[in-house]
């Protein structure tokens, strides 16, 4: 049972996504609190931020690919218990959807929504014992897709439909399962994602590239002001390791303003939401 305060110590956690952003913050916090967390990154990924926490494991996984799941969960089942399991691994894949390939949208799902189910599944008997947390990082566009962000909108909502299921599926098992929706986030996938975009659109046909560089060039614009008033990793991760330790954390998150601004306007009716979306993107003249 969870209890206000700290448990024992030296506590357990998986977290995906660790070299950088939200999962490196999330890291930091719990080496602090002496967890001993199982942190995954990229093969050849610069990790070094990692090896000079105390009480972290580095672990190379490429999580679009079956068998380096299979080999993470295999490192996970050689724990004694697993109390935590924080899912923050993510990424976007950026244009219109008429120019993405499908190679591409596959890959989207593979990271964002499939490989934290998978994982999440496959170490449900370790958090049973434990009676242990669920945390997965999602989106606030989870919530409403905007334009030329199509496939990461829909992976972080397949992944919220997901969540709810296994929510529902684990109840009277001491397993709590939280989602988290952050609105901008200070981290490398958004300066990513508009380098994708960008040679995305230089890539393109002529043709095709005329009919969406302006609309593409000023979401981007707007991304880059997100980008300059987005929230700091630290909190988000603060809020992710205090729900660790709450006795019962909520199954949702929401997580910056613009996140709130995003779940208001997927409550309105779908007329009213496509319009407010099309001028929310659209560039303001001088």
């Amino acid at each position: 049972m969870r209890s206000s305060t700290p448990a024992r110590p030296h506590r357990r956690a998986l977290v995906t996504g660790a070299a950088t952003g939200i999962g490196l913050a999330v890291c930091q916090a719990l080496s602090r609190q002496e967890w001993h967390v199982l942190a995954t990154a990229l093969p050849g990924q610069d990790s070094s931020a990692l090896h000079d926490l105390q009480g972290v494991e580095v672990v190379e996984a490429d999580l679009r690919w079956n068998s380096s799941l299979q080999a993470l969960v295999d490192r996970v089942r050689r724990e004694p218990v697993l109390d935590a399991f924080i899912s923050s691994a993510g990424i976007a894949i950026p244009g219109p959807l008429e120019a993405i390939p499908a190679e591409a949208l596959r890959e989207q799902f593979e990271v964002n929504t499939f490989a934290p189910v998978l994982l999440a599944r496959a170490i449900l008997p370790l958090l049973r014992k434990s009676r242990g947390s669920l945390v997965f990082v999602g989106a606030g566009q989870g919530r409403v897709a905007l334009p030329f962000g199509g496939p990461y909108a829909a992976s972080k909502a397949a992944l919220a439909a997901l969540t709810d299921a296994l929510r529902a599926e684990t109840a009277g098992s001491g397993i709590t399962v939280t989602l988290f929706e952050p609105g901008a986030v200070r981290t490398g996938i958004l300066t990513d994602s508009s380098a994708r975009a960008l040679a995305q659109l230089e890539g393109m046909p002529e043709a095709m590239a005329d009919l969406y560089r302006s609309a593409l060039l000023a979401v981007l614009r707007r991304s880059g002001q997100a980008f300059r008033q987005a929230l700091p990793v630290e909190d988000v991760a603060r809020l992710i390791t205090r729900t660790l330790d709450s006795p019962h954390p909520p199954p949702r998150r929401l997580v910056g303003r613009d996140a709130l601004l995003l779940a208001a306007v997927a409550d309105l009716p779908a007329r009213w939401r496509a319009r407010l979306v099309r001028r929310l993107m659209r560039e303001r003249k001088a």
